[in-house]
């Protein structure tokens, strides 16, 4: 049985959640510096990739795996509700205009992946998508970097992330690729905190999951990362965005675990439930926004923005908790028939 950690569960509802307030305050105009505080919301994905490196690396154990078999049922798992949203979301789009650049062209690139390579078309039907061609570059190469982690200590192999990572990053910048979404959210600019995670799941001692930090250490821990961060984003121009990932996940991740560590039974509660209808929640929040807000404006109804987006969000819970139910209830119809 898999062995599960609340820490990682929250982390994961903790970090959806997150991206999904950022996505919404993006509608409003936000004085500075608040305008761009928000993209702090948004750094959620670098722990996203930590907690999926290490969900992967602990599920699979220290065995091989089949290639084939692997891609097979994490494809099974990603693929299936988002290509779902993707149909739902080009269905729509035949009647109302609620994306950019509905074309067949686009639409088969989500079908096909070849979005992934198409600046132009990679964030078509909801701008979150280009996560989804990401996580699938990381699941191809999974199996060779499990082969890695069984072979080597764990610090060379965070090591070798961080290399990889860093190379890539200076490989942008010079190349001048650096606000090209295809470009500087491919896999190898994340391939640090995925590894990371990896290794932390091979740890013997996991203790510091299911415990509680020194709440000192940890003040200076989020601290030094919150700050490096926004010197780098407020400050770093183009250079600072491309190469803050380290203090965006060492600032982020200490904030959820301190947040974590007040142990507000309702508020840790939420972020748990997040956790389990996660990837639900954040394949259809673009969507339901996108949608309430061009029903209010074709229905010309006189409602404030605040209140839109509040029903929206509130929807946004609702629509991925049925989801993420239809989703399951295929998966449990599959391996029924499979038996």
């Amino acid at each position: 049985m898999k062995e599960r950690f609340v820490l990682i569960d929250f982390l994961k509802g903790y970090s959806i959640f997150t991206i999904v307030i950022f996505h919404i305050l993006q509608y409003f105009t936000l004085p500075q510096p608040f305008d761009k505080a928000i993209f702090f919301g948004g750094t959620g994905i670098h722990t996203f990739f930590l907690v999926s490196g290490f969900g992967l690396a602990l599920s699979s154990g220290n065995k091989e795996i089949s290639y084939l078999d692997f891609l097979k049922k994490r494809f099974d798992k990603i693929y299936i509700p988002y290509i779902l949203i993707v149909c739902l979301s080009a269905g729509l789009c035949l009647f109302t205009p609620l994306f950019d650049d509905p074309s067949w062209y686009a639409f088969f690139g989500h079908v096909f992946f070849y979005k992934m390579f198409d600046n132009d078309i990679t964030i078509s039907y909801g701008h979150q998508l280009w996560f989804i061609s990401t996580i699938i570059q990381f699941y191809l190469v999974f199996p060779f970097l499990l082969k890695l982690l069984n072979r080597i200590p764990g610090k060379w192999f965070i090591f070798i992330g961080f290399i990889i990572s860093i190379l890539w990053s200076i490989f942008v910048f010079l190349m001048e690729k650096s606000d090209l979404r295809t470009w500087n959210s491919f896999f190898l600019q994340f391939m640090w905190e995925f590894m990371l995670g990896m290794a932390m799941a091979r740890w013997k001692d996991k203790s510091f999951l299911n415990r509680k930090f020194n709440y000192l250490y940890l003040l200076i821990f989020t601290g030094a990362g919150l700050m490096t961060y926004a010197f780098l984003a407020f400050k770093g121009g183009q250079v600072g965005r491309l190469f803050n990932d380290i203090p965006a996940l060492v600032g982020y991740t200490g904030l959820a675990v301190l947040i974590y560590n007040f142990s507000i039974k309702f508020v840790n509660d939420f972020f748990l439930f997040t956790g389990r209808i996660s990837y639900g929640l954040y394949l259809i929040h673009v969507l339901v926004i996108t949608t309430g807000l061009y029903v209010i404006d074709s229905l010309k109804l006189s409602v404030p923005l605040s209140a839109v987006l509040f029903m929206c969000f509130i929807l946004c819970y609702v629509f991925a908790y049925w989801y993420t139910n239809f989703i399951n209830l295929i998966y449990q119809y599959n391996e029924k028939r499979n038996k």
